[in-house]
């Protein structure tokens, strides 16, 4: 089991609510952060329960950030972990768990919050944790009903293990999800320009309306009608 350590409530800061109901068409805030106890090093930790689903994926997305609250003194590595878990498995117990995607590992600054840009395509269900280095790699804070799993390795993204649950538990990490509709792996509101064409993350593509619609003013048969045509085009994409 992880050494568990007392911690006060005050000096707590949440960075994003702990449960917010998701739906694909705004970005989601994912777990919470506030000032951790420590945890054992180079160990992937993953919160499998939490009130709310508050650590779990709502809708197929993209994460585009995440944050984590470092103490004093600080871990010397962090990055997000994302994992998945089959159907029905039973999270009281040892779970087998697939690592399914991590941020870039980053340094973080002392007794501070720590936010980070990141690209992680996840699904409905997957789970949010942390990886983390260094002598003093604080993560959690004991609270009842929450459960996370660890394993005592960097699980890698595609690997599979099982992890050993540790109850009371609540991992220091938070994230934001957004919305992907066009299944480029690109989040639509801060990565993506035009959300609806997988084939560009920029600008989306001129797409000749106005043009089309200029070309008809020119067959109607008063002046008047060319001209109320012409505004009207005005207005199509171009």
């Amino acid at each position: 089991m992880l050494r568990r350590t007392s911690l006060t409530v005050s000096g707590l800061i949440f960075a994003f609510a702990l449960a917010i109901t998701g739906t694909a068409g705004a970005a989601t805030n994912l777990g919470a952060t506030f000032a951790p106890g420590s945890c054992p090093s180079s160990t992937t930790f993953i919160q499998t329960v939490s009130p709310g689903n508050a650590y779990t994926v709502p809708f197929n997305g993209v994460i585009t950030r995440w944050s984590y609250q470092s103490a004093a003194p600080q871990a010397n590595s962090v990055k997000l972990k994302v994992g998945r878990v089959p159907p029905g498995t039973d999270l009281s117990t040892f779970a087998s768990i697939t690592i399914v995607g991590e941020s870039a590992s980053q340094s973080p600054g002392p007794d501070a919050l720590n936010t980070y840009p990141t690209r992680i395509p996840v699904q409905a269900g997957d789970l949010i944790g942390e990886y983390l280095t260094g002598a003093a790699t604080d993560c959690s804070r004991i609270i009842g009903p929450f459960i996370l799993h660890y394993d005592f390795t960097d699980v890698s993204p595609g690997s599979s293990d099982m992890f050993t649950p540790d109850t009371n538990k609540q991992l220091d990490i938070a994230a934001v999800l957004e919305p992907d509709a066009d299944h480029d792996g690109f989040g639509d509101e801060t990565q993506d320009q035009c959300p609806n064409n997988a084939s560009t993350q920029g600008p989306c593509p001129r797409t000749g309306q106005r043009t089309a619609a200029l070309k008809k003013c020119k067959r109607k048969h008063s002046a008047r009608a060319r001209r109320k045509c012409r505004q009207k085009a005005s207005l199509l994409p171009l």
